[in-house]
């Protein structure tokens, strides 16, 4: 990333290209951290307001907005609508501020208009004591506020006990229709380890999907069929889950790499998703994770969501459930959440 002050003066913040990314994955939304290593809070409005990011040809604007901006303690996070994401090669921004003229519209932070038009659902868990608000401007909020975590993999997140789970109410762009293509993803980070650990759930009559961790060891269950990873999770260290769909096979990642199969594709499903409890269950146990994307899309979206090297720290990216609807049903979508 390239910052620029109104006065012109520049300054280069770029890191190593490539980010593991193993093919192509076109426009990304892509997580940028800004700490007084490489950014001048000082010379900015106090709330960001003035911040624009560029293009590498320097004019093009991205859209983006902020998940927190916070003056005082000099830290922002920023997902910014990168185009034409390619491996093996560095992608630059410029970081324009301090030009108290710079018209509302002209680039300025703006959820809804990061997001593409098949993402359904954005949470970013940056509420206190209130349910997490859909980005998107979907509406696809959350019934439940859950315990709020200041300081997660990324920006805030979540504590989720077992007893205080979040729904996300069903809706029509919300169905699974079976065999779809859907990815759902998320970081987690387990406090305790506990038998059948309900992460994200789903059930409607004897049609059920569960995404969970089994005394550390990570799971997904299709209708009763389950297929674990044969390696357990560490105590107190975030993971990256994910698990993809695609017709009659399912597939269960962790930090990127294929963990377990499943001979088995989405159930038809239109009931609440529930995340961080299963209603079938008596408990799960402690565990903090944050839910940044809910978007449920199509195979690609699944094929660039495993097409690089997943990292913790600040280079995180949260977890996200991507689905698209089949194509020959105009309007169904999936969840957690997006076309």
């Amino acid at each position: 990333m390239v910052e620029r002050g109104v006065d012109g003066a520049q300054e280069d913040h770029r890191g190593p290209g490539g980010g593991g990314i193993g093919e192509p994955i076109g426009t990304a939304v892509v997580l940028v951290r800004l700490y007084d290593g490489n950014f001048q809070f000082g010379s900015a409005h106090e709330d960001g307001s003035d911040l624009r990011f560029i293009a590498a040809d320097d004019k093009t604007p991205l859209k983006f907005h902020f998940e927190r901006y916070d003056n005082p303690v000099s830290e922002a996070y920023a997902w910014v609508k990168v185009p034409d994401v390619k491996p093996g090669a560095p992608h630059h921004l410029l970081a324009l501020f301090g030009n108290a003229g710079e018209p509302a519209a002209a680039g300025a932070a703006d959820a809804k208009t990061t997001y593409d038009p098949d993402t359904l659902l954005a949470w970013h868990f940056s509420e206190t004591g209130a349910p997490p608000a859909d980005a998107t401007g979907q509406g696809h909020n959350a019934e439940g506020a859950g315990l709020p975590v200041t300081s997660s993999v990324i920006a805030g997140g979540l504590r989720l006990t077992g007893l205080n789970g979040l729904t996300l109410p069903a809706a029509p762009d919300l169905v699974w229709i079976g065999g779809s293509p859907a990815t759902v993803s998320l970081w987690i980070k387990p406090t305790t380890l506990t038998a059948n650990a309900a992460l994200l759930s789903r059930r409607e009559n004897d049609k059920s999907f569960v995404l969970g961790v089994d005394n550390g060891t990570p799971y997904v269950e299709i209708d009763g069929q389950r297929a674990a990873a044969t390696a357990p999770l560490e105590v107190n260290a975030w993971k990256h889950l994910a698990v993809t769909a695609e017709g009659a096979k399912t597939t269960l990642w962790v930090d990127g790499a294929v963990a377990a199969t499943l001979a088995a594709g989405l159930p038809t499903l239109n009931a609440p998703f529930v995340l961080g409890k299963d209603k079938a269950a008596d408990a799960t146990p402690s565990m903090n994770f944050r839910l940044p994307k809910c978007a449920p899309r199509g195979l690609a979206e699944a094929r660039r969501a495993q097409s690089g090297r997943w990292r913790t720290g600040e280079e995180a990216r949260g977890p996200a459930a991507r689905t698209r609807p089949p194509r020959t049903a105009a309007k169904a979508r999936s969840p957690s959440i997006s076309r």
